[in-house]
């Protein structure tokens, strides 16, 4: 992250432990990236089939990638958020996925 006005570390350690506010209209965001708060709640969808899963409930990072928790009718489930699983977000629809068995259901 950078921030205007600070040139050196020196200057970024007096903010720290401080909170920073920002409006969402500063933030430029990349095709592909999006708020967390924008995802919450959207319809988790199977790609091929059509088939909801459940709701996401939260977004977790864990360093390499970020974790959906799905809240699904048979209780919270998670799945990476990776290209491999994620196929596409539309903001008005859903996250679509593919997953693999077991991932978002139980096994049949």
């Amino acid at each position: 992250m950078e921030l205007d006005g600070l040139t050196d570390i020196d200057e970024a350690l007096l903010l720290k432990n401080k909170t920073v506010y920002a409006a969402r209209r500063d933030f430029k965001l990349a095709k592909g990236e999006y708020f967390i708060t924008d995802l919450i709640g959207l319809d988790v969808i199977d790609a091929e089939s059509g088939r909801v899963y459940g709701k996401l409930k939260e977004m977790i990072n864990r360093g390499a990638s970020d974790i959906y928790v799905v809240d699904t009718p048979t209780g919270e489930r998670m799945m990476p958020a990776v290209p491999e699983f994620v196929d596409s977000v539309d903001l008005e629809k859903g996250i679509f996925v593919k997953v693999i068995p077991g991932m978002l259901e139980d096994e049949e």
